[in-house]
C-alpha cells in the first residue's frame, strides 16, 4: 500500500498545473493507468469514511508540493494564490475521481479537454486578479 501510494504521489508532485505546456492527455492517461492498477484500493478509500482521511492527507501533501512550483510563477500574495490553487486542485481531484468511478460516462479525451479548458480559465483569472492589484 505504501509503494502504491508513493507511485501515485510521485506522479503529481512535480506537475505545474498552471503551465501552458502541460500535456493533459499524457498526465491523465498515466493517472488513469495508476488508478486502474489500484482500482480496488481506491474504491475502498472512496467508500470508507475512515479512509477518506488518508485520501485527504494525500491530496494535501500533493497540493503543498505543487503549490511550491506554482507560486514562483505568479507575482501575487501567496495567501490569495493558495485560495485559487486549493479551489482548482480540489475541484480537479474530485472531478477526476468522479470520472474514474464512472468511466463509461465521458471518454478520457473529452474529460481531458474539459479540464484543460477549466485550467486555462483559472490561469486567466489568476492573471486578471494580478492586474487589479497595486504593485508592492
Amino acid at each position: 500500500m505504501t509503494e502504491r501510494y508513493e507511485r501515485m504521489r510521485d506522479t503529481t508532485k512535480d506537475i505545474d498545473l498552471f503551465s501552458e505546456d502541460l500535456d493533459y492527455l499524457s498526465f491523465f492517461s498515466h493517472l488513469q493507468g495508476l488508478f486502474e492498477e489500484n482500482h480496488g484500493l481506491i474504491k475502498k478509500l472512496m467508500d470508507d469514511t475512515n479512509s477518506r482521511y488518508v485520501t485527504q492527507r494525500v491530496m494535501e501533501e500533493n497540493e503543498t508540493k505543487s503549490f511550491e512550483l506554482v507560486k514562483t510563477r505568479f507575482d501575487m500574495k501567496p495567501e490569495i494564490l493558495h485560495i485559487y490553487f486549493r479551489y482548482y486542485t480540489r475541484g480537479m481531484s474530485g472531478s477526476f475521481l468522479e470520472w474514474f468511478m464512472n468511466l463509461d460516462t465521458v471518454p478520457l479525451e473529452e474529460f481531458v479537454e474539459t479540464v484543460k479548458n477549466i485550467n486555462m480559465q483559472m490561469r486567466e483569472a489568476l492573471l486578471q486578479y494580478r492586474k487589479t492589484q497595486p504593485d508592492e
